[in-house]
């Protein structure tokens, strides 16, 4: 499936990439009507920030893994912040999931001024950005494929077994460290 591309750099921006501290950031999630703010999930709880539309096949095809994830993760342990880019008509996208309401439990935003997106550099829909306990990018995955589906699953897993040494995330006990190098 090919990338959606839906913004255009805008010059001096820099993207957030692994190994950067997360930017905190407040949404709305639309379906529940309630306030997302990123600042109560870093330094507390692994989180995955899942960036696409619902016009791109790619990216609805990331939701049921999103599902599963969700029933498997409690909210104390996973954050799921769906962030939708569909400026152009967000009452589509607040239809759409509302025609499946009761089977999704995450939160579900839609950027409507672009804001978050540029802040994380997100060019290339669908984007996936995982963050440690302690705030820091651990993965940014562009596009999705069943390989990428079965890396996030990794990923998350290991995030969550981590466990903080002295007052720090982000190192096992036994003093492993994962390093996760992008494919492209």
């Amino acid at each position: 499936a090919a990338a959606l591309f839906l913004l255009w750099p805008v010059p001096g921006e820099a993207k957030l990439e692994e190994g950067q501290k997360a930017l905190p950031f407040e949404a709305r999630d639309f379906l529940r009507d309630v306030s997302m703010d990123l600042s109560e999930n870093l330094g507390k709880q692994v989180i995955l920030l899942d960036f696409g539309s619902i016009y791109c096949r790619s990216c609805m095809v990331t939701v049921p893994n999103l599902i599963k994830l969700r029933k498997r993760y409690t909210e104390d342990e996973l954050a799921i912040f769906n962030i939708y880019l569909d400026i152009y008509n967000p009452q589509r996208v607040i239809k759409f999931f509302r025609g499946f309401a009761k089977d999704i439990d995450l939160d579900l935003a839609i950027d409507e001024k672009l804001a978050i997106s540029r802040e994380y550099g997100i060019d290339t829909l669908p984007t996936t950005i995982i963050i440690d306990r302690s705030g820091t990018i651990r993965r940014r995955i562009v596009g999705y494929t069943e390989a990428d589906e079965k890396e996030i699953d990794e990923i998350i897993e290991n995030l969550m077994s981590e466990q903080p040494v002295d007052g720090v995330a982000g190192v096992k006990e036994e003093g492993e460290i994962n390093i996760f190098i992008p494919d492209s």
